[in-house]
């Protein structure tokens, strides 16, 4: 990853970018939401004058243009073509930071004079995915193997060794126990209230033992009486519930907006219909 200057559709801006290898989309399970992926042949370093942008950059810096796709845009002061766009949601582990995010993707192309190297810094990283029925392990000591191939050709006497780190360790980082901890922290929160709401609701029953009597001397069913108090706690709750997810939904965009904490995918928060139901 590195910094590039993007000339073209206004000021000139520095902007993230990630060169990825061609096939890195489809091992991720993702399509570009316009355009094409890379090829092969585009990580030659004569072919590999193209890029795709990452939705925001679309939206902010070319105004959601969807013919910018065959195009060709100024990075540091070279043409490159663009060939696709990549949606924002995209979740790329990278072991730098799990909230790193990238505007602009090009192809790893290595020139001859690094292809032809002997040795390297080896500071590469890949993402693999596990087959069906395949253990942790078993992946590592097939990578090792592999690895252990390296230094044949080159007589390095270096041991060299890979380390296997779960995708969504790296997406959410160290924030699982902390983020268990404030649910919890709610979910208590939220039995105080139900519980203080429960009291009120009693307290307010018994204040109406009068009413309950004039209203069975009348005639009143119990089922009537019922249905009434039901219905009143049904509007009460009804109307706490839609300023409650007015008021979240004001703070969710706050939280989002000010980005002061370090949380992954914190771009991604939002209200969950399953978890309101």
């Amino acid at each position: 990853n590195f910094r590039a200057e993007v000339a073209s559709g206004g000021e000139p801006i520095a902007v993230r970018v990630l060169a990825v290898s061609h096939n890195v989309f489809d091992l991720l399970g993702t399509d570009p939401m316009l355009g094409r992926s890379f090829r092969p042949d585009e990580e030659l370093s004569g072919n590999s004058r193209v890029v795709m942008l990452d939705e925001s950059l679309w939206r902010g810096r070319f105004n959601a243009d969807p013919s910018i796709v065959g195009q060709a845009i100024i990075v540091d002061g070279e043409p490159n073509q663009v060939i696709g766009v990549v949606r924002q949601s995209l979740p790329i582990p990278f072991s730098q930071g799990f909230n790193a995010r990238f505007e602009l993707y090009r192809p790893l192309a290595l020139s001859a004079a690094e292809l032809a190297r002997v040795n390297g810094n080896f500071n590469y990283a890949a993402i693999v995915r596990v087959r069906r029925g395949v253990t942790a392990e078993q992946a590592l000591n097939e990578i090792n193997a592999t690895q252990r191939q390296f230094q044949r050709p080159t007589g390095l006497s270096v041991n060299l060794r890979a380390a296997l780190i779960p995708a969504h360790e790296l997406v959410t980082g160290d924030v699982r126990a902390g983020l268990w901890m404030l649910a919890a922290a709610v979910g208590a929160v939220l039995l105080i209230v139900c519980v203080n709401l429960a009291n009120l609701l009693l307290s307010r029953m018994a204040s109406r033992t009068r009413e309950a009597a004039i209203r069975t001397a009348l005639g009143a069913s119990r089922a009537r009486q019922f249905g009434q108090v039901l219905t009143e706690s049904l509007i009460l709750s009804l109307a706490g519930g839609a300023l409650g997810l007015v008021l979240a939904g004001w703070a969710l965009q706050g939280l989002v907006a000010v980005n002061s904490i370090d949380m992954p995918r914190l771009d991604d928060v939002g209200l969950d219909p399953s978890v309101l139901a």
